[in-house]
């Protein structure tokens, strides 16, 4: 009887939150040290080596969001998938499915919970290339200059990208048994 009661809650739970987080650190920690490395390349490139090294300086170049920071695709074809595939892997275990079931909470509480720990890192890598992207722009702004909204409009897009990555991902977990089958399926659904 009670324990019914106690599943019902639908929500958010900060242990699970803080648990996945734990559990994607090192997957998160490389994809922003990935993106962070790429960002800071990328800065130094627009950088003149030498007022004598033969290039001359004609002015800012100025970028849109997509010609900056390309690279911020990754964050939906290969950090999201990564991320989601490995915190939902217990779906594929049995013993680790039996002990995420058995939790006083209920499934919606505990994906809830987990998803808000994949986006979380998926932010913070997404953050580890704009940030440095704004910073190296306003100090070196007689080098670059980004067009600040196509810069803006390229982050949001790469976010709800991975957010539909993240809601086939999660459909496609939920309807197999197996990593691969997880992979096509979920291929399906976005295509």
């Amino acid at each position: 009887g009670g324990d019914d009661k106690m599943k019902q809650k639908i929500g958010f739970n900060l242990g699970i939150y803080l648990e996945g987080l734990r559990q994607l650190r090192v997957t998160g920690f490389i994809s922003v040290i990935c993106m962070l490395g790429i960002t800071i390349i990328r800065i130094i490139g627009e950088l003149p080596m030498s007022q004598y090294d033969g290039y001359e300086y004609s002015g800012a170049h100025n970028y849109t969001g997509v010609d900056w920071m390309a690279w911020l695709i990754l964050t939906f074809v290969a950090i999201t998938p990564l991320l989601m595939l490995q915190m939902f892997q217990f779906m594929n275990k049995r013993n680790a499915s039996d002990f995420y079931h058995s939790l006083p909470h209920t499934r919606s509480t505990v994906f809830l919970s987990m998803l808000a720990s994949v986006m979380t890192w998926v932010v913070i890598s997404i953050l580890a290339t704009v940030i440095p992207s704004l910073i190296g722009a306003a100090i070196f702004s007689k080098y670059f200059s980004l067009i600040y909204d196509t810069f803006f409009l390229f982050v949001l897009c790469c976010l709800a990208a991975s957010v539909l990555v993240a809601g086939a991902i999660a459909i496609a977990k939920g309807l197999s048994g197996t990593i691969l089958n997880s992979i096509i399926l979920t291929a399906i659904i976005l295509f």
